[in-house]
C-alpha cells in the first residue's frame, strides 16, 4: 500500500511539474529530466546459437534526474507490440549502457513464440525503464522505444535433471551414481505448461533419485534447486498401486526408491506433484540424457 501511495504522489508530481511538501517540511520526489536513449546499434538480427556469447546490440541512455537523491537501476525490456502490452525483461543494470548478448536476446524473444521450434523473423520493440530504490514496481521514467527485426534460433526444452543411483548405468559410476557433474537423465517440458515428462529405468532394487531444476551455481548441491520426496535428505521407499505412484513434490533433498522396472515420469511443477507409471517390470535403457539433448546453454 505504501508503494502504491508513493507511486501516485510521484506520478502527480511528474505529470504536473510540481514540487510539493508534506506539511511544508518534506519535499515530494519530482523528475527534472526524463530518461532518453542516446545510442543504439540494433539492426535486423539473425541469432545463431554458436554465437551465444557474442554481443547482439549495444544500447546507451542518459539517466533521468530528480530533485532528490534516489538509487536508480535500469531494466531493458522487449515486446512484440509498440504499446508493450506484453513485455519481458532482457537484463537489468545500474549503468547507463548495456551490451545485450545473443543468448540474452534469444531467451527474451522466445517468450513470444508458442512453438519452441519456430524461428520465424519478427519485429520487436525495445525500451529502457528506470526503477527507483531497486523496486521493480516503482518505475517512473521510460525511454522512447526503438524497433528491430529478430530471427531467433530454436529454443531449448526446459528440463528437470534426474540425479541419483539410477545414473550409474549411464555414467559408468559403479556403486555411486550421485554425480552432479556428469550427463544426467532428464524429463522435459515440451508443451510450455511447466509439466515435465520422460522415461527412466530403475535397474536395481534400492536405487534412489530426486530432481534438480538447475545444475549450475557455486554449490549446486545446496542452492535450493533440489526437488524430492521430502525436505530431509533421506530416501523414501514407495509402493505402487496398479503400477502407479502419485504424490507430492517437495523443494528438498528427500529421494524416492522405486521397485525395479521402467517408468514413465510426469513432474508437474505448477502443482508440485509427481507421477511414476511403471510400463514394464524389466529395466530398459529408455531415459533421455542431457547430453543427447545437446546441453542447455540458456
Amino acid at each position: 500500500m505504501k508503494t502504491k501511495i508513493l507511486n501516485m504522489l510521484l506520478l502527480l508530481a511528474v505529470g504536473f511539474g510540481f514540487t510539493a511538501c508534506n506539511d511544508d517540511t518534506e519535499p515530494v520526489l519530482a523528475m527534472i529530466s526524463d530518461l532518453q536513449i542516446t545510442e543504439q546499434d540494433a539492426q535486423d538480427i539473425v541469432l545463431l546459437k554458436e554465437n551465444n556469447g557474442n554481443v547482439a546490440f549495444t544500447i546507451k541512455w542518459n539517466a533521468p534526474t530528480f530533485n532528490l537523491n534516489v538509487a536508480k537501476s535500469y531494466r531493458i525490456e522487449i515486446s512484440d507490440s509498440e504499446n508493450f502490452a506484453k513485455s519481458t525483461s532482457i537484463a537489468t543494470t545500474s549503468g547507463t549502457e548495456y551490451s545485450v548478448k545473443v543468448s540474452e536476446l534469444n531467451t527474451a524473444v522466445r517468450t513470444f513464440y508458442s512453438d519452441i521450434k519456430d524461428c520465424t523473423p519478427n519485429d520487436f520493440y525495445v525500451r529502457v525503464r528506470c526503477e527507483l530504490n531497486n523496486d521493480a514496481s516503482f518505475i517512473i521514467a521510460s525511454a522512447t522505444h526503438f524497433s528491430l527485426n529478430v530471427t531467433p534460433y530454436e529454443g531449448e526444452y526446459p528440463r528437470m535433471y534426474i540425479i541419483g543411483d539410477i545414473q550409474r548405468t549411464m555414467n559408468g559410476d559403479g556403486e555411486n551414481g550421485w554425480n552432479i557433474n556428469k550427463s544426467n537423465y532428464v524429463v522435459i517440458d515440451s508443451t510450455g505448461t511447466n509439466v515435465y515428462k520422460g522415461h527412466v529405468g530403475v535397474q536395481r532394487e534400492g536405487d534412489a533419485f530426486r530432481f534438480y531444476s538447475r545444475l549450475d551455481g557455486d554449490d549446486p548441491w545446496n542452492n535450493g534447486y533440489s526437488y524430492g520426496s521430502q525436505e530431509k535428505d533421506e530416501p523414501i521407499e514407495i509402493g505402487l498401486t496398479n503400477e502407479v505412484y502419485e504424490g507430492q513434490l517437495v523443494n528438498g533433498k528427500g529421494s524416492w526408491k522405486l521397485p525395479v522396472g521402467t517408468y514413465f515420469i510426469t513432474v508437474d511443477m505448477s502443482k508440485l506433484n509427481v507421477k511414476f507409471e511403471r510400463i514394464s517390470t524389466e529395466w530398459r535403457e529408455t531415459g533421455i540424457s542431457d547430453e543427447e539433448l545437446g546441453g542447455n546453454d540458456e
